[in-house]
């Protein structure tokens, strides 16, 4: 390949057959990797999940699969759809919105407990995310639940 692309004549010789060999090589990745690119996302999908609380990284994501980061990113963002600092996002979040439904714990606690270490900035991520603030969501939440409560023990 190297003796190929030294004699190429012109510049768009050489643009040509490295696209083409970047094509064959993705290609070629793409098929090789699929059973391996599954259970990679489905391992660091498994670590978020666990440890969703920490202060989680792309380098220790990847060292935890045995990959560079780089490359981790690459795959993952090819099977999610997702970066995976915005699927972590995603998680904490969910996980917020757990605790703001399910307990009265303290807006700031809220954050601590999903990995935030500021509560302003998780107030701004969670209101960029869902359109309310973390108070707001509860108090909504709070205020779906009474009218249901109230049905059933009129029905009583």
């Amino acid at each position: 390949m190297t003796a190929s692309f030294l004699q190429c004549n012109s510049l768009g010789e050489q643009e040509a057959m490295l696209a083409s060999v970047y094509e064959d090589l993705t290609l070629h990745l793409q098929k090789m990797s699929t059973p391996h690119t599954n259970t990679v996302i489905k391992r660091v999908r498994e670590i978020i999940a666990a440890q969703y609380m920490e202060q989680l990284s792309v380098t220790s994501l990847a060292e935890a699969v045995y990959l560079t980061p780089t490359y981790l990113c690459v795959l993952f963002k090819q099977a999610t759809g997702k970066t995976i600092n915005e699927y972590i996002t995603q998680e904490r979040l969910n996980k917020a919105k757990e605790f703001l439904a399910q307990t009265n714990i303290h807006l700031y606690d809220v954050c601590y407990k999903v990995g935030y270490l500021s509560p302003s900035y998780f107030s701004r991520l969670f209101k960029k995310y869902t359109g309310q603030t973390p108070g707001e969501y509860r108090e909504n939440i709070m205020l779906n639940a009474r009218p249901a409560a109230e049905k059933e023990a009129e029905q009583l």
